[in-house]
């Protein structure tokens, strides 16, 4: 069996193969292929001494693993058994001794909790001629729906999930009326006829189930009968069904998905770029900009290419399970939406989606410069320039006829820088240079005339 065997499969392989060697007297080989369907065949060392209607049972742990008996419990026939171990600390450790009771009988109901879950519930039963029980359980399966029937009765559905690595049971049902298949059987096994008017509801046992691709990542959700049971990367579900003399069906469902592709990235040597959600991205430029756009894509059967449209489209050729694809495209501003295509090696596809906004970026603009030009009198004057951005100045420079006497470093959609400055005499070109995060800039020149005061004038009074 390809299970990876966990705890509780190892718990009721050592309790259910005690139970069955207890039983050894009242059942046959049929019963034993059913157990040996649901867990391993190790052999377990038991010995077992028949004391009137109970067998005394006592079972050696040859496992690694230790059991807390006190959350061990197992029912026959609705009634618990009591197990002891040899140093009586509760603890069933590798190697140690077990004793227990269980009851002979023609029939029993055997169910095994361990930590107040059910991992193991059958029915084991005397084997005797069945004169008509010729057929297999039938399985019948569909996209979301499984159904079992027999020409006896279907008592058990046990649903595993195939992992990369292991197989573990998801789902377990049982018929309804467990007490009227033992009726039934009862009756059949003395007659060698199954009655149809009482029993014939027995013949058919169906569960629900859907297989999930979890979005952007290739685990898969099994669901049954409406209830997550289990997620991961399920790549095939095995039904297993019994019939009531053990006869065991076994149908294999692949759970091929289509691939999952995602678009990573998006980055530019031309543009600011912010990621805004998910699958949006905005983007500045001062006009269209070169953009490498990144997709990935898994699959477990394998990919075979991932395609990146933006208008036009252009593909990547790969192989594996998982792969990556980078294209480049020029993008005028505005909206562009962006698919990107992944296809496995049998050809099924799936889209992923985005939206990539490009903004024009303007170049900033020199608002004010003070003084705005004329003619002063003071040699020494500041000089005081105000400029705005749409979206971020970088700084703001102040020459003098020519030579820079300031450049301020400066942040957001508005700033300003003041330098004090001394004049010649005369005319004065005073220039104002502001620039973006893209280097964009804008420029204003004015011209203020310095002219010295002229001096006093001495009047002296005539003397005559």
């Amino acid at each position: 069996m390809r299970e990876n065997m966990g705890f509780a499969s190892v718990i009721t392989t050592l309790i259910i193969t005690a139970v069955v060697t207890a039983m050894m007297a009242v059942i046959g080989s049929t019963v034993i292929s059913l157990v040996q369907e649901t867990m391993p065949r190790e052999v377990i060392p038991a010995f077992v001494v028949e004391e009137g209607d109970e067998s005394l049972v006592e079972l050696i742990n040859p496992s690694m693993v230790s059991v807390d008996l006190s959350k061990l419990e197992v029912i026959v026939d609705s009634s618990r058994i009591t197990i002891t171990d040899e140093n009586g600390d509760g603890i069933w450790s590798p190697g140690e001794k077990v004793t227990f009771r269980i009851p002979s009988s023609d029939y029993a109901m055997v169910e095994v909790y361990y930590d107040k879950n059910l991992i193991y519930k059958a029915i084991f039963l005397k084997p005797l001629p069945i004169y008509h029980d010729n057929s297999f359980p039938f399985v019948n399966l569909n996209s979301n729906s499984v159904e079992v029937t027999d020409d006896t009765a279907v008592i058990a559905l046990h649903i595993y999930a195939g992992y990369p690595d292991s197989e573990r049971l998801i789902y377990s049902t049982t018929a309804s009326d467990l007490n009227k298949v033992l009726s039934c059987y009862d009756n059949f096994r003395k007659t060698g006829t199954w009655d149809q008017n009482l029993c014939g509801d027995l013949q058919r046992l169906s569960a629900s189930y859907a297989v999930v691709q979890q979005q952007n990542s290739t685990n898969k959700t099994v669901s049954v009968s409406g209830r997550e049971v289990a997620s991961g990367q399920i790549y095939y579900l095995r039904f297993v069904a019994h019939d009531v003399t053990g006869k065991t069906t076994s149908v294999i469902f692949a759970t091929e998905a289509d691939p999952v592709v995602r678009i990573e990235s998006i980055t530019s040597n031309q543009a600011k770029i912010s990621r805004t959600s998910e699958n949006t991205w905005t983007a500045r430029a001062p006009g269209s900009a070169e953009f490498l756009i990144r997709a990935s894509a898994v699959d477990d059967s394998g990919l075979k290419e991932i395609a990146i449209s933006v208008g036009s489209s252009s593909a990547c050729l790969v192989s594996g399970t998982s792969a990556t694809c980078e294209k480049s495209f020029t993008l005028n501003t505005g909206n562009h939406n962006i698919l990107a295509t992944a296809k496995d090696v049998t050809d099924r596809t799936s889209s992923s989606s985005a939206v990539l906004r490009l903004i024009r970026d303007l170049p900033p603009n020199i608002a004010s410069i003070t003084p705005s030009g004329g003619t002063v009198t003071n040699k020494v004057i500041t000089v005081s320039v105000s400029a705005t951005d749409d979206f971020n100045l970088v700084s703001i420079e102040i020459r003098v006829n020519g030579n820079t006497v300031r450049n301020c470093a400066v942040s957001g959609t508005s700033a300003t820088c003041s330098a004090t400055v001394t004049l010649n005499e005369g005319a004065n070109t005073i220039t104002a240079i502001a620039k973006d995060d893209f280097g964009q800039s804008a420029d204003r020149t004015v011209t203020v005339t310095y002219q010295p005061p002229s001096p006093p004038r001495i009047s002296v009074p005539e003397v005559s």
